[in-house]
């Protein structure tokens, strides 16, 4: 959060620099300080919120900060001068302004993890906007449900009703940004939801071109775009689909630098286990290796993300029937995901009990007990039952969907635990 807030206050430094030296008109500079003080709001209710955490909010934080928006788009005159301007009626402008510093709130909330919380927060906010004069409040509202809805697994209803409404009114505002922001909840939801994944066929194109409107094509929307349809090609079974559009997403994201590498991962991970599917191995390993490296570098060696991905790879070495290196795969893993770094969102255990219950990477460890059940030494391992939430179940971000705190014998049995979710790739989304 400190580098975060330390590059605010240097770009709102550079842009006054920049508008006393003649290089930034007075409409620009007012552009680009609005810009950056939407963000500064961000970060100040997930400031707020981790103020009065708890310890088991307080470990997402690094996760929550690494979601918050981009700043460069502040400082792209083009972006800027495609704003949407605000409205008109001053006591409209700031009803507006009152239901956005909710609706930073609510993000915050979700990237915490907080999911039913947010969504709470977001309903609110949408009976809220309703009585606003300003379609694109609503909009907004709308995305922010939408995603929260996909993170507690109610796709059908994000797909079907939220994520539509802030299209059709983010398009009769004019606003492309926030309808790119709705198609991508929309893309991701679609993936999701096994009854409508042939929409996607039919909207994929629909984003492209919106990105090529808005010049956005190569860039960190667009690669997190190709995650969430690669995610839903695989949905389908269409494993070459799936892998062209990986990577496609993983030549974008490699040239993005920083910023992108939690994404990149996503694409690396999503295509070495593709690969593993087609029992390609030794080009699963080394883009195991690669999406390590690259969440290393992002989140630090002993993020829980970071064993999620020896989990995945863990479990291609037992179907290679490298039985003795998946042990140690296993093993790595079950110590980071041990470490106490990460317990599972609040909605998780709501709603299946003990944290964990129904993850599908259990469900997964049921087939003949294997490695997991062997390290577990529970030889009763079953099946258990999958999740509501949907979702890839190889993805690194799976403690979305379930990972638990490793305690005692419990640490042991969670070993059969450690898939499953989808949460980063809620962020196919424009801003997550």
């Amino acid at each position: 959060m400190g580098a975060y807030s330390r590059r605010l206050s240097t770009m709102l430094a550079g842009a006054c620099e920049r508008r006393r030296d003649g290089e930034l008109s007075d409409h620009l500079y007012a552009l680009e300080v609005e810009c950056l003080e939407r963000r500064a709001a961000e970060l100040d209710a997930l400031g707020e919120l981790l103020a009065a955490a708890d310890q088991e909010v307080t470990e997402r934080a690094i996760d929550a900060v690494a979601k918050l928006p981009e700043l460069e788009p502040c400082e792209d005159p083009a972006r800027l001068l495609d704003r949407v301007a605000p409205p008109a009626d001053p006591a409209v402008a700031a009803a507006v302004a009152e239901l956005r510093r909710r609706l930073d709130r609510t993000r915050a909330l979700r990237r915490l993890g907080s999911f039913k919380a947010a969504a709470a927060s977001a309903e609110e906010a949408i009976v809220s906007a309703r009585s606003i004069d300003y379609p694109l409040a609503l909009a907004e509202a709308l995305v922010e449900a939408g995603r929260a809805a996909l993170e507690l697994g109610e796709h059908e209803r994000a797909a079907e009703h939220l994520f539509p409404e802030a299209m059709r009114l983010a398009e009769r505002g004019g606003d492309d940004a926030l309808r790119l922001d709705a198609l991508g909840g929309l893309l991701a939801a679609l993936g999701r939801s096994k009854a409508l994944t042939e929409m996607i066929t039919l909207l994929a194109p629909q984003a492209r071109a919106l990105m090529e409107r808005r010049g956005e094509l190569g860039s960190l929307t667009h690669g997190r775009l190709l995650n969430g349809l690669a995610e839903t090609y695989r949905q389908r079974q269409d494993l070459d689909g799936a892998a062209a559009a990986y990577e496609e997403a993983e030549a974008i994201l490699s040239g993005l630098g920083v910023r992108a590498l939690a994404e990149l991962s996503e694409s690396l991970n999503g295509l070495a286990t593709i690969r593993s599917k087609q029992e390609r191995y030794a080009e699963a390993h080394a883009l195991y290796g690669r999406a390590r490296a690259a969440l290393v570098a992002a989140l630090g060696q002993h993020h829980p993300y970071i064993g999620h991905l020896l989990n995945n790879e863990a479990r291609a070495f037992e179907k290679e029937g490298e039985r003795a290196t998946a042990r140690t795969y296993f093993e790595r893993a079950l110590t980071i995901l041990g470490a106490g770094l990460w317990s599972g969102p609040p909605q998780h255990r709501d709603r299946h009990g003990a944290p964990g219950a129904g993850d599908p990477g259990a469900r997964r460890s049921g087939r003949g007990g294997g490695v997991r059940a062997a390290i577990a030494g529970d030889p009763r391992a079953r099946p258990r039952r999958q999740t509501t939430h949907g979702g890839g179940a190889d993805d690194p971000r799976a403690d979305r969907r379930g990972a638990r705190r490793a305690r005692g014998g419990r640490a042991l049995r969670s070993t059969r635990a450690v898939s499953g979710g989808a949460a980063l790739r809620g962020r196919v989304t424009a801003a997550a």
